[in-house]
């Protein structure tokens, strides 16, 4: 499951579909999940968007919005209270406190763009 999500964050998730690639019904999928992972798969879903977002928050001179839905977000408002939410700042204080360097925003994968010390794990309980 997590593999799937690390390859699929971007795009639609739903779990009757990844229940169905799996072979088990969807329930039973969301439990053991759960049960193994100490969090729900949306959870997890949502805190590997967030990481995304993050890095590229950190590295891009992207605009929020794009960043936001290049994640895999799909509404903007959901996007800013999980990111507060998650790092205790709006995307644009972030942004302010950890930008390294400006990649241009049509470069595909930029070099080094992950983040360094602790600020893409950063959350707001640590």
């Amino acid at each position: 499951v997590d593999h799937l999500i690390e390859s699929y964050f971007r795009e639609e998730f739903r779990l009757d579909s990844l229940a169905r690639k799996i072979g088990i019904d969807k329930s039973r999928l969301c439990r053991l999940y759960r049960a193994g992972a100490g969090m729900t798969i949306m959870d997890a879903l949502r805190l590997r968007r967030l990481k995304e977002a993050a890095e590229l928050l950190t590295c891009t001179n992207r605009t929020i919005s794009e960043i936001c839905f290049s994640s895999g977000f799909n509404d903007l408002s959901y996007f800013y209270r999980s990111f507060t939410a998650k790092y205790g700042t709006n995307p644009g204080e972030f942004r302010r406190r950890f930008q390294r360097h400006v990649v241009p925003v049509d470069a595909d994968e930029p070099p080094g763009c992950e983040l360094r010390g602790n600020a893409a794990g950063m959350s707001r309980a640590a």
